[in-house]
């Protein structure tokens, strides 16, 4: 897969966003995209869940047709009035 993105702020987002280690963790990317940070919160964290989200369709097909992390779900982001 060809990376249009890539990830900003690396070090500082691993070094204030830290799951707990003593159980399981669930983490939410609200903006995965082609899912760089993702990878690196897997990367150091391999017990992580991850519920990504994102409105756009081709990054969807893209995350469909890839072979991603089995704990990484990707659902469609949807507009919702409050």
């Amino acid at each position: 897969m060809e990376y249009v993105h890539y990830s900003v702020m690396t070090q500082e987002i691993l070094e204030y966003l830290v799951p707990p280690q003593d159980q399981k963790a669930k983490m939410i990317d609200c903006t995965c995209g082609e899912g760089g940070h993702t990878f690196l919160f897997l990367s150091k964290y391999p017990n992580l869940e991850v519920v990504g989200l994102d409105r756009d369709r081709e990054i969807q097909k893209k995350k469909q047709s890839s072979v991603w992390n089995p704990l990484v779900t990707v659902l469609p982001q949807k507009k919702y009035l409050v």
